[in-house]
């Protein structure tokens, strides 16, 4: 009898347990079945996706476009979305791949025509069109020439009263503040001056070197002795006249973009004068070196920085 109870209740006791053990099972197969269900759905999705068409670029070549055509100088075309390509090995290019690629090229040849002046020269390989600075193509070394359409700008200008030649970015006389003249006669065909790069000291004939830094005075030659191509690339800024290290891309003094030197003689001074800039012209903002009395840019009277 006792036995007989014991059963029993031990078969109700266990009941409950075996009903847990099920309801269990049943929700991890129910876990299961959604999670199947997810990768299913999202596998199916994507393809649909991939189905419709390209994708369009992402917000960070789109905003980096945006950059670009903000940008964008006189005479240069606006980037553009590139067409699809295909990479090396022959797999397609994805569209944010072409889309850098595109902006890449873009903004090289911005860099190439980084000036607002109309472009005179002209590369006979490639067709590409630059400012009249530069004698050689950046892309395939070819000697630039003319640009059909447009006769080319002069390069230097210079100053009828103190003989001062200046390249043709300047409009006025750093020294005595005249307009300069495109042509190149009288004493600013002959004339001749001493400088240092360094600091822009001006010396006199017999002068060999620089008092304040010790370093040689270069000549200021003539216009027909430009055009002879240095043996080791030189680079230059455009603005001050500062050479730079092999390698550096903008100038330490006012951060314009330093480009190949072409030309070892100087045959023209810089519009904003050699050395550190320690005069301001209060009308443009442009700074200039200390040996500078007026704006080449505008004519304006010089102010010394505290």
């Amino acid at each position: 009898m006792k036995i007989s109870g014991t059963r029993h209740r031990a078969v109700v006791a266990t009941f409950p347990a075996v009903a847990l053990g099920q309801d269990a099972a049943f929700a991890w197969l129910w876990a299961f079945a959604a999670l199947v269900l997810a990768v299913a759905g999202a596998w199916l999705w994507r393809r649909a996706r991939g189905a419709s068409g390209p994708a369009a670029p992402d917000a960070s070549s789109t905003a980096a476009l945006e950059v670009a055509r903000a940008l964008r100088l006189e005479g240069s075309a606006p980037p553009t979305m590139a067409t699809p390509t295909r990479l090396e090995g022959g797999a397609a290019a994805s569209p944010g791949e072409a889309t850098r690629a595109a902006l890449k090229e873009n903004l090289q040849e911005l860099l190439a025509t980084g000036e607002s002046a109309p472009h005179a020269r002209e590369c006979p390989g490639c067709g590409r069109t630059f400012p009249a600075v530069l004698e050689r193509c950046p892309y395939d070394g070819q000697a630039l020439k003319a640009a059909a359409g447009g006769q080319a700008k002069a390069e230097q200008r210079g100053c009828a009263r103190c003989g001062r030649r200046f390249e043709a970015s300047a409009r006025f006389c750093p020294h005595d503040g005249l307009v300069l003249s495109d042509e190149l006669v009288g004493r600013a065909a002959r004339a001749t001056f001493r400088v240092c790069r360094t600091c822009g000291y001006e010396g006199a004939p017999g002068e060999s070197r620089c008092p304040h830094d010790d370093e040689a005075l270069v000549p200021l030659e003539s216009a027909e002795k430009a055009g002879v191509v240095p043996t080791v690339p030189l680079l230059r800024c455009r603005r001050c006249g500062r050479y730079g290290e092999v390698g550096q891309v903008r100038c330490p003094v006012d951060g314009t973009l330093m480009m190949p030197e072409l030309n070892v003689r100087l045959t023209a001074l810089p519009p904003t004068g050699f050395g550190p800039r320690r005069k301001i012209c209060t009308r443009c903002g442009e700074a200039f070196s200390v040996h500078c009395e007026f704006c080449c840019f505008d004519g304006e009277a010089l102010v010394g920085l505290n």
